[in-house]
């Protein structure tokens, strides 16, 4: 099927059927598939062939009959790689499909077809776990490379698209609504990337970042992180008061729940990969860090883990030193990222 298909690309619904590998199990390796679809599919094709795959997909998308399990497999394999390839190249707007008018809804523009018709924010849990992730993903997506066509940021009033986005996203930040943690932080992300592209309420800000501050569970690391790394840099930005707020909840959750191991690193961590953001307010968390060393690098049964944090977090304290010598002396850069003398 792949090689006739190679032959007549045109014949969309053929690539959607054999999307469908995807959701079964078979002995054979797909691998080949894997790297047509990622290779050939996402980077040869022209941003016209990406947009029919897309209304084909969209058309299966709608069509209740369809297994869930095949739509999620669309998403995941062919619809994000092919968007990404797209953003990557900087083919914008050809993909999304004009210039910016987030106050039009237009057939045309997959941004309006896919806040209008792929979620309904109004049944967030009608969807398997698995499909709606990808959904969030490709959300998140979408707001990270395509914003202008979501929201105008110069426009305080809040949009329709945005709002609708955000409503899609908000039962993830609630603990009874989102049981997966998975789907719960994937939701996170993407009002994470919202956060950092559009003005929003500062209590909405603060409880997304609290909420990613004590999501330390080991199933949901790598989204909690990514999140984070997106959200953290904007804080300071988003609120007059942003380094303040910052410092209050890190500091809090250290002094509050900090007794739990999993929860003091997870703090950790995020001041080590982020201590420029930190810098403003190091004065009042250093007397936080240093007691942390000591616990994670100098008990008999410390792990390797936590004895490489204990250094990182003072190679951090030195950084701060020298930026803090840099703006006292107002002389060259002081490269922080160098080793100390």
């Amino acid at each position: 099927m792949l090689a006739y298909y190679k032959h007549h690309p045109d014949d969309i619904e053929l690539l959607i059927q054999i999307l469908r590998a995807f959701s079964y199990r078979y002995l054979s390796n797909m691998h080949f598939l894997r790297e047509f679809l990622d290779v050939e599919l996402s980077q040869t094709y022209s941003v016209a062939q990406k947009r029919v795959i897309f209304f084909k997909y969209l058309e299966l998308f709608l069509d209740p009959k369809v297994p869930q399990e095949w739509k999620a497999r669309g998403l995941q394999y062919a619809i994000i790689p092919l968007f990404s390839a797209s953003f990557q190249n900087n083919c914008v707007d050809e993909i999304i499909g004009g210039p910016p008018n987030p106050e039009i809804e237009s057939h045309d523009n997959i941004v309006s077809l896919y806040i209008g018709k792929m979620i309904d924010p109004d049944k967030p849990f009608a969807l398997s776990d698995a499909l709606r992730i990808l959904l969030l993903q490709f959300g998140s997506l979408l707001v990270d490379h395509a914003s202008p066509h979501i929201h105008d940021a110069a426009n305080k009033k809040q949009g329709n698209k945005l709002r609708r986005l955000m409503t899609y996203a908000w039962p993830c930040l609630l603990n009874k609504s989102c049981v997966d943690p998975s789907t719960k932080y994937y939701g996170h992300l993407l009002l994470s990337h919202i956060i950092a592209k559009f003005a929003i309420h500062k209590r909405i800000v603060l409880q997304v970042f609290h909420s990613l501050l004590k999501a330390h569970a080991v199933e949901a690391k790598a989204v909690v992180r990514q999140a984070l790394d997106i959200l953290t840099p904007a804080m300071p930005a988003r609120m007059e008061d942003g380094n303040a707020m910052l410092c209050h909840w890190t500091k809090k959750i250290i002094i509050e729940e900090g007794h739990t191991m999993a929860q003091l690193v997870h703090i950790l961590q995020i001041m080590v990969r982020h201590y420029k953001v930190y810098y403003p307010v190091r004065t009042q968390l250093i007397s936080h860090i240093v007691p942390a060393m000591q616990r994670l690098g100098f008990t008999t049964n410390a792990s390797v883990e936590h004895r490489k944090l204990s250094i990182d977090l003072a190679e951090v304290i030195i950084k701060w030193d020298l930026l803090r010598l840099r703006d006292e002396q107002g002389s060259e850069p002081v490269q922080p990222d160098a080793p100390p003398p």
